[in-house]
């Protein structure tokens, strides 16, 4: 050996072998626990790859890549890949009767004057300060239920991390229920367009056949519904690959 030249540490073994190309160590020099990390890492590589780039809706119903997001039974090194909410068309009842409910006390002032010989208050008038009790807790149930509906939207999640599904079930009166399924385990997954709307803006379900004690998931009014599906098959896939070869 020419004594100005220095052999290349090799990192993975201290068997003096070389493969035959001589690019790469021989696959018998790996240890079990070496071949254990790559196998990982070219598990978190494909992971990323499924993922299309860092995107968020306007009103935040389909987050990909989501910054500093974390959930109650987060495992340690897991990370949430997709967030979402329920399409915003879902919303559209409960606002419409809340606005509904806001014009209820004008329309009723508007016809009071019809009523009041019905019903007879014309020598009983009511004292202002029972009409405004009446109005303030009126309008504090229009209130509370507009924001009920709200957060229920807003914390009804599908969360798809690397690891897993999950399935948020939300109400502030009754606290949230939570379905899970390791990805290895989803079997199939269908989309489903249940009607017109459902085509023009791009929304749908999406059921989850899982080998889990689940059994199946159902996620109802997904927005971009055809880019979920497409990321939990693929993400199920790469897992599936692995969990096959005993990562």
């Amino acid at each position: 050996m020419n004594p100005g030249t220095q052999k290349k540490p090799n990192n993975f073994s201290n068997n003096s072998n070389s493969s035959p190309s001589g690019s790469y160590p021989a696959a018998q020099r790996y240890t079990p626990e070496q071949i254990a990390y790559i196998q990982r890492r070219m598990y978190v590589q494909e992971m990323e790859k499924a993922i299309p780039p860092k995107s968020s809706s306007i009103l935040g119903t389909i987050v990909i890549r989501p910054k500093g997001t974390t959930f109650g039974t987060q495992n340690p090194g897991e990370k949430v890949f997709v967030l979402v909410r329920r399409h915003w068309i879902a919303n559209v009842g409960w606002i419409f009767r809340s606005t509904l409910y806001l014009f209820i006390p004008f329309i009723v002032a508007a016809l009071l004057p019809l009523l009041v010989d019905i019903i007879n208050i014309t020598n009983n008038p009511v004292p202002s300060r029972i009409w405004i009790i009446i109005i303030v807790s009126y309008y504090s149930v229009v209130l509370t239920l507009t924001i009920r509906n709200f957060v229920e939207w807003f914390y009804d999640l599908l969360i798809v991390t690397n690891q897993r599904i999950l399935d948020y079930e939300f109400s502030p009166f009754t606290g949230y229920n939570i379905k899970e399924a390791a990805l290895e385990n989803i079997e199939d997954i269908k989309e489903v367009s249940k009607d017109f709307w459902g085509g023009i803006f791009r929304y749908g379900d999406i059921e989850a056949t899982t080998a889990s004690s689940e059994g199946k998931l159902n996620f109802d009014q997904v927005p971009h519904v055809t880019l979920v599906r497409d990321i939990l098959s693929d993400l199920a896939n790469i897992a599936k690959k692995y969990k096959k070869n005993g990562d």
